[in-house]
């Protein structure tokens, strides 16, 4: 996996906090089980989600909506890495 060192990329093992647009107080994290370049695999609060995300990168950062696109949905970005 190529590496650029300009953006911040998920990294397995790590936590990243979810954030809502609908609600501030959301305490909520992932955690990224396993990457490639282009798809994470992660697990929410204790339930296991075996589908795949593909990062897009947005402000020198990647992110991925980890319950599918909608109106309002909540997002996270390596940029919010919980305990950095």
């Amino acid at each position: 996996m190529k590496i650029n060192p300009l953006r911040k990329q998920f990294e397995a093992g790590h936590s990243y906090k979810v954030r809502s647009p609908c609600d501030s107080g959301l305490d909520l994290t992932v955690q990224i089980i396993r990457r490639t370049a282009k798809t994470v695999w992660f697990e929410v609060q204790g339930d296991i989600y075996s589908r795949r995300i593909t990062p897009a990168e947005q402000w020198g950062a990647e992110w991925f909506y980890p319950f599918g696109k909608y109106s309002m949905a909540m997002h996270t970005s390596a940029d919010d890495e919980v305990g950095a």
